[in-house]
C-alpha cells in the first residue's frame, strides 16, 4: 500500500466533501418531500372545502322542500279543520292563501298545483 505525504489529508477530504454531498442531498430531498406533502395537503382542504359546499347546498334544498311540504300540509289540515267547524271559511281561505303564497315563491310549478287544487276544492263544496 503506496501512501504519499498528502494521502491522509486528501481522503480527510474527500470524506468531509462526500458528507456535504449527501447533506446536501438530503436537504433537497426533505424540501421535495414537504412540498408536496403540502401541495397534496392543500389539495385536500380543497376537496374538502368543495365536499361542505355541496352538503350545505343539499341542506337548503331539503330545508325548501321540507318547507313546502310543510306548506301543504297546513293547507290541507285547514280545508279539513274547515270542513269540521272548526275554522272558519275566511279563516281557512287566509290560511290556504298564504301557504299557496309560500308554496309559490319556492316553486312557481307546485304553486301552481297547489292553487289548481284548491279551486277544485272550493267549486265541489
Amino acid at each position: 500500500m503506496r501512501t504519499n505525504k498528502w494521502g491522509n489529508c486528501m481522503t480527510k477530504k474527500i470524506m468531509e466533501i462526500s458528507i456535504a454531498v449527501f447533506l446536501v442531498a438530503c436537504s433537497i430531498v426533505t424540501i421535495a418531500l414537504g412540498s408536496a406533502f403540502k401541495d397534496h395537503l392543500e389539495n385536500r382542504i380543497k376537496i374538502e372545502n368543495n365536499a361542505l359546499q355541496v352538503q350545505k347546498d343539499a341542506l337548503k334544498e331539503i330545508e325548501s322542500t321540507v318547507n313546502v311540504l310543510l306548506d301543504g300540509t297546513y293547507a290541507v289540515i285547514a280545508r279539513g279543520l274547515e270542513s269540521e267547524g272548526l275554522l272558519s271559511p275566511t279563516e281557512t281561505s287566509e290560511i290556504v292563501g298564504d301557504a299557496i303564497k309560500s308554496i309559490s315563491a319556492k316553486s312557481e310549478r307546485l304553486g301552481t298545483i297547489s292553487k289548481a287544487l284548491n279551486d277544485a276544492y272550493l267549486r265541489e263544496r
